[in-house]
């Protein structure tokens, strides 16, 4: 048996949501590099900008066309009170216009996308009468790939034990975490596990140094007194509501029992001591 461990590197704050928006108010962009002329009216300007994910906001220029601008192409626009429009598009959770303006505080607001891998981050801040945006791409360490979650951005890799040590326990897996600077963690949505799953039988077929016929991986989890009730290092995979459980599993409900998935050929979690 080769015992793999799964390990996650939080390394952004973020906040993922699929309630991106159109928050609409006067302004003019005074700082930019680039933009795209789009004919039509702003209700097809705002559907265009929705559609297209690099799309940061737009700027009406007359009833039948817009400035569309994408992603690190406009730095600067200056607050109006009357005149044309812009729109900005945020992530904001409310159905209905907010009681007051939520990208005009001292609070940064930031936008973020997931692209080949990448992550894309845009932050609208508000000074005096001006609206600022700075962008940033970054990118996970080497064998991991960035997920979102619902508060922050998070790299997932599978990483195996040192040789000679192939085989070992489940404290020995956190560390090792930790010595990269992360934390052991468990799936938080099914293509998070997805992904893991792939990875493992991947590396099955192509990096198996010792021809083994199991793969298997430590996932976060130590239990604790009676079934499902588990010590987590991870608090952002939200415990076990995404762990697909192998048959009469898990077998044991007193403490100290890790997690861990038994076979990378199969799909399934178990616990062990």
């Amino acid at each position: 048996m080769l015992i793999w461990i799964l390990i996650l590197i939080p390394l952004w704050k973020a906040y993922a949501s699929d309630n991106t928006k159109i928050l609409e108010v006067y302004g003019q962009p005074t700082v930019f590099t680039n933009y795209e002329v789009i004919e039509g009216t702003w209700s097809t300007c705002q559907v265009i900008c929705m559609n297209d994910v690099s799309c940061v906001m737009i700027y009406e220029i007359s009833e039948s066309s817009c400035y569309l601008f994408r992603f690190g192409e406009v730095s600067l626009i200056e607050r109006m009170y009357s005149g044309n429009k812009i729109a900005f598009k945020i992530e904001f959770s409310e159905d209905v216009c907010p009681d007051s303006n939520p990208i005009i505080s001292s609070t940064n607001t930031s936008n973020y996308r997931i692209t080949d891998g990448l992550l894309y981050t845009t932050t609208f801040s508000f000074d005096s009468e001006s609206w600022n945006l700075e962008y940033s791409i970054t990118s996970c360490p080497e064998n991991t790939t960035v997920f979102l979650r619902d508060t922050i951005a998070v790299c997932i890799g599978l990483f195996y034990f040192p040789s000679p040590n192939l085989c070992n326990n489940q404290p020995k897996a956190s560390a090792l975490c930790k010595e990269n600077n992360g934390t052991l963690t468990g799936p938080a949505n099914s293509n998070e596990y997805a992904y893991i799953q792939a990875q493992s039988q991947a590396s099955y077929n192509t990096s198996n140094p010792g021809k083994y016929k199991y793969l298997t991986y430590w996932i976060d989890g130590v239990g604790l007194s009676g079934k499902y009730n588990y010590a987590f290092e991870d608090p952002t995979h939200n415990g076990i509501s995404n762990y697909v459980w192998a048959e009469n599993c898990p077998l044991y409900q007193s403490a100290g029992y890790c997690l861990y998935n038994p076979n990378a050929l199969g799909y399934y979690i178990s616990d062990i001591e």
